[in-house]
């Protein structure tokens, strides 16, 4: 059913509480990140999983439309009114979406096992903390509550996703229960990918903003407002950066208009 490639491998071998797979596209993601659910439901009896996407039509072309003959395979089944998949052995995968502040919401009264989240970086931070909330064990189990998320490093959550699972830079004052050893992070990229033709895929990027290559081609974290490029020139200096200020005269413009 499922060969991983040694970056998906470490994916799914990591065991940091909150671990993240951040890329460009085509390196293998979403598959990855449902296939990790599917070996985690099978390895542990009656427990419950959930996998979540920004809306459910993304929901619906990445993974609904290969979820009925995975399980299949499994021994399991899945029921497509209520978008979830049963396990032989007792697990459940609820598949969901958070649109909106509302289908968030109606999900916090859950427990879970472990969460999935893919292309978190389109899903609202405060949407992901709170789901969050929902992921627990009870004492005594031995288990390790997780999350697992996958994203191309492109969205309006970006900058919090580079803070708390790669950077780790997450100030103190502002958040007080960071802990930056239970946050983990790996780049995948389409070239860990032995199933895409990388050449022909690259083609389909001709013409796009500059933005949009920098994270779905580059696979770097860029933000959708992004104006310029500040990537090094020739010369070892950046684009739209003043290495010293203007003056007039010899003498510097500080007073009035700087």
């Amino acid at each position: 059913m499922y060969t991983p490639s040694p970056k998906q491998e470490q994916f799914h071998l990591a065991n940091t509480p909150n671990f993240l797979a951040w890329g460009n596209r085509g390196g293998g993601k979403s598959i990855m990140l449902r296939f990790d659910a599917h070996m985690r439901a099978m390895t542990v009896p009656d427990c419950n999983l959930i996998l979540v996407r920004r809306t459910y039509p993304e929901l619906m072309r990445s993974h609904l439309i290969h979820i009925k003959t995975e399980m299949k395979m499994l021994g399991g089944d899945y029921h497509a009114t209520d978008h979830i998949a049963y396990y032989p052995n007792g697990s459940k995968l609820f598949f969901s979406h958070v649109a909106s502040e509302a289908d968030s919401l109606n999900l916090l009264s859950a427990e879970f096992l472990a969460a999935y989240f893919d292309e978190l970086s389109t899903i609202p931070w405060d949407f992901f903390v709170r789901l969050c909330a929902s992921v627990r064990v009870k004492e005594g189990t031995g288990l390790v509550a997780s999350v697992r998320a996958a994203t191309n490093p492109l969205g309006p959550s970006a900058g919090e996703i580079f803070s708390y699972f790669v950077n780790k830079d997450v100030d103190p004052e502002e958040d007080p229960d960071y802990n930056p050893a239970d946050w983990g992070s790996m780049k995948i990229q389409m070239d860990d990918n032995p199933h895409l033709d990388q050449e022909q895929y690259k083609k389909r990027f001709a013409g796009m903003p500059l933005y949009l290559k920098k994270a779905w081609l580059e696979g770097e974290f860029a933000l959708e407002n992004q104006l310029f490029d500040f990537s090094p020139r020739k010369d070892g200096q950046e684009y739209h950066v003043i290495t010293e200020l203007p003056t007039i005269s010899g003498k510097p413009l500080i007073e009035g208009i700087i």
